[in-house]
């Protein structure tokens, strides 16, 4: 329920923070669909997207290039068989970010979506994610890295976009246990400290992993905190931009901050409201004193 809660909010607050605006026929956005919607289906994806049929280009993404990405780091039950996860792009202005919406997506967050789009090394985009029915959200990576390419006619780093990949997959196993804020949050504050991480070995690493997650009060298994050495090695060495990188992080914190905040004023109003609700019962219950 936490996360279902966290998924809706975060969607309204990045999408009210960042001025998301979609364009019929605009030359800078594309939409990837799965290959195996229906005519139905896909009419649903497109009143998510906000946009006709036919107004921006469209590609489609099949369930093998699907699981090229994520066949090796997802269960077969998340991947399915049908290719139904679908996508709109809108690139935006330098420096204006990454925003993330999402649509029947019930495991993949907004926050987990910028994250590792900014490790793939997609820097300022509007998204939208959506699917006919509830999925897990892991395959449409494959379909955001299409579109972008072919909008931009820039091939992204082959490396990058399987580590992105994998850093998607490491936060959701981590959030099953953590919770989605707890599990984005501790990647980000480990992607924060790159400098401090790159050169280092495993073991050096481990420690800092360890460090982090004490600081942030957090208790992994031994699996996690070497899921979590690979994942920030692997970044750590990536030949991506460091400037751009740690402005996707900061981006990334302050969404989670809003998100927080939102979350707090929901938890305070439905406190008010039970409170009311407990004053009219008992106003009620005296009556019959």
């Amino acid at each position: 329920m936490k996360k279902w809660m966290a998924v809706a909010l975060s969607a309204l607050i990045i999408l009210a923070g960042s001025g998301f605006v979609l364009a019929d026929g605009d030359p800078q956005d594309r939409v990837t669909v799965g290959k195996d919607l229906s005519a139905a289906q896909k009419t649903k994806v497109y009143e998510y997207f906000g946009i006709a049929q036919g107004s921006v280009p469209e590609l489609e993404i099949t369930i093998d290039e699907e699981k090229a990405y994520v066949g090796s780091l997802v269960p077969a039950e998340k991947i399915g068989s049908r290719s139904l996860s679908s996508v709109y792009l809108k690139t935006r202005e330098e420096g204006a970010g990454i925003s993330v919406q999402t649509y029947n997506i019930n495991w993949v967050t907004s926050e987990m979506y910028i994250a590792a789009l900014g490790t793939a090394g997609i820097p300022d985009a509007d998204i939208i994610v959506a699917a006919p029915t509830p999925v897990s959200g892991t395959a449409a990576l494959a379909g955001l890295f299409k579109a972008y390419e072919d909008l931009t006619g820039t091939k992204l780093d082959s490396d990058a976009k399987n580590v992105a990949t994998e850093e998607l997959i490491t936060t959701g196993n981590l959030a099953d246990v953590l919770g989605s804020e707890e599990a984005t949050q501790l990647v980000n504050e480990l992607k924060k400290i790159l400098d401090e991480i790159k050169g280092k070995d495993a073991a050096q690493v481990r420690e800092i992993v360890l460090r982090v997650a004490a600081e942030m009060n957090v208790e992994l298994t031994d699996e996690q905190v070497e899921q979590l050495v690979q994942l920030v090695m692997k970044i750590s060495q990536l030949d991506i931009d460091p400037e751009q990188l740690l402005k996707n992080v900061q981006d990334l914190q302050s969404a989670m901050d809003k998100l927080s905040q939102a979350q707090d004023s929901v938890g305070g109003f439905f406190q008010k409201v039970g409170n009311s609700v407990n004053k009219v019962v008992n106003w009620f219950k005296g009556l019959f004193k």
